[in-house]
């Protein structure tokens, strides 16, 4: 497997592989396993409320009731 990154995304992954004692490939490794557990557990999505979306400009201050149907 190959992945193609910037000189800068590069340079950002070693140098958190070496604050942390590890080899890039073994950081990479662990965040792909991260990202497999995540995935596999939902996302996280039920921690994330769905916020409403508006249409146009908001003109005045927003309030709960604005952003959460529980009040209602």
């Amino acid at each position: 497997m190959s992945l193609s990154l910037t000189p800068e995304e590069q340079e950002r992954l070693a140098a958190q592989a070496a604050a942390r004692g590890i080899s890039l490939d073994a950081l990479v490794h662990n965040m792909l396993q991260d990202a497999a557990a995540l995935d596999a557990r939902g996302g996280g999505s039920q921690d994330v409320p769905i916020l409403p979306a508006w249409r146009g400009t908001v003109t005045a201050p927003l309030s709960r009731e604005d952003l959460y149907a529980d009040i209602r």
